[in-house]
């Protein structure tokens, strides 16, 4: 059974920082709503939702996709990602926006920061990804700044990183 409300939590976190993001002039980035529609007789019909968050950063658009898992082995499905939520990546990427898809692992609290440049080579060859590969491939960050924008580091050295 799958619940609707898996990874809520997540996108909170997320929004709590991009919160700060904005009240510290960094960042722009707001949730997208699930588009939906009222008929007539008042029943309520949700259509796909694109991606979990749009926003700005250093003058660039950012699409990020927030996903949430609990594996012991820490592998994560790539199927947890929509072929349409994949497909609004690539173009956002192809369009020169900054694509992301922000993966955190429950157990671990871990981030795992993707950009879907780096992703989008494995989405033909492999069916999930592994702990090594994860680690291999992803920004580590932290739930509480997942963009790692709260840090000192230069925010042009932190959108380097996650662009590729």
């Amino acid at each position: 059974m799958v619940s609707v409300n898996k990874g809520k939590s997540f996108e909170h976190k997320i929004e709590a920082s991009n919160l700060s993001y904005v009240n510290r002039g960094l960042a722009l980035i707001q949730r997208i709503t699930d588009p939906v529609s009222i008929t007539g007789g008042g029943k309520i019909i949700r259509a796909k939702s694109t991606i979990d968050f749009l926003g700005v950063i250093n003058g660039r658009s950012i699409a990020i996709e927030a996903k949430q898992y609990s594996s012991a082995n820490l592998t994560f499905p790539l199927s947890n990602i929509s072929d349409h939520q994949l497909e609004y990546l690539k173009m956002h990427s192809k369009c020169g926006g900054i694509s992301i898809v922000a993966i955190h692992h429950i157990s671990s609290d871990i981030v795992y920061l993707i950009p879907y440049k780096t992703l989008e080579p494995y989405l033909t060859t492999v069916k999930s990804l592994k702990k090594e590969l994860l680690e291999e491939i992803s920004i580590l960050s932290n739930i509480e700044d997942y963009l790692g924008l709260n840090s000192k580091e230069d925010n042009e050295k932190i959108i380097k990183r996650i662009t590729v």
